[in-house]
């Protein structure tokens, strides 16, 4: 039986006791079926695993589960790649697909863009999507469970997209337009250690030309992926793929 993975904040030590957050104890006994002396795999949101064992399960409400921590633990994970991506804001199905395929993937962050074609805007400005980001945040949890890596996709923004461009400070950076030339080799590098990279994906009607330009200014290279139009979770995986070839293994 496969032994339950619950994230956590802060730092931990063997013998310390935790509380699970309500999320990952409705997840743990409720979903899973875990109960006191079972086993589970703590994961700190810094990368961190500790084995631990249930050692509270009080149904409330509210629920409380408590762990104990038993020891650090050893995991061969899959590697995450220093790439960052920032992400046009498309409709909700489409934009959480491509958070579950950068995190199965291996990348470090995804931070959400509004865009002059974005079509999904906030109501209520900027804090209209703090429900959204939660719940982008809880999609990368699962999805980190669900492939085993350590800590999670990291989820920023949303950011407009002239905040992002300006405050980039990665060594490479692209940004994918249909027009752009097929760099594939040049996104990867020639050594064994994937450079730090940056990529910026816009909404179903592309970037503007303003836009493009306003990025090549702050030193963004013209991108084109081998099939010019994909649909925003296809552009994801494959620019995420490129990063798992490159490295050599997952």
């Amino acid at each position: 039986m496969r032994i339950p993975r619950a994230f956590f904040d802060g730092t931990a030590s063997p013998g310390d006791v935790l509380e699970l957050s309500a999320r990952e104890a409705i997840h743990i006994v409720r979903v899973l079926r875990r109960r006191v002396g079972d086993r589970v795999v703590l994961v700190s949101h810094s990368g961190d695993i500790f084995d631990a064992e249930i050692i509270e399960a009080v149904e409330g409400p509210p629920l409380v589960v408590k762990v104990r921590v038993a020891r650090r633990a050893d995991a061969d994970l899959p590697p995450i790649r220093p790439w960052t991506l920032g992400l046009a804001l498309v409709k909700s199905d489409a934009f959480e697909l491509a958070l579950r395929m950068a995190s199965e993937l291996g990348m470090l962050r995804v931070t959400a863009l509004i865009t002059c074609r974005s079509i999904v805007r906030p109501r209520e400005g900027l804090q209209g999507f703090e429900k959204k980001a939660e719940r982008w945040r809880s999609i990368a949890e699962d999805a980190a469970k669900q492939c085993g890596r350590g800590a999670p996709l990291e989820i920023a923004g949303p950011l407009t997209f002239d905040s992002f461009v300006r405050d980039s400070v990665c060594a490479k950076r692209w940004i994918a337009i249909p027009s752009g030339p097929v760099r594939l080799s040049e996104i990867v590098g020639a050594g064994s250690e994937l450079p730090e990279s940056e990529f910026l994906l816009g909404p179903e009607g592309g970037f503007t030309p303003r836009e493009v330009a306003r990025a090549r200014e702050a030193a963004f290279e013209p991108l084109g992926l081998p099939t010019p139009v994909l649909r925003t979770p296809t552009a994801v995986a494959l620019i995420a793929a490129l990063g798992v070839l490159g490295q050599g293994r997952f």
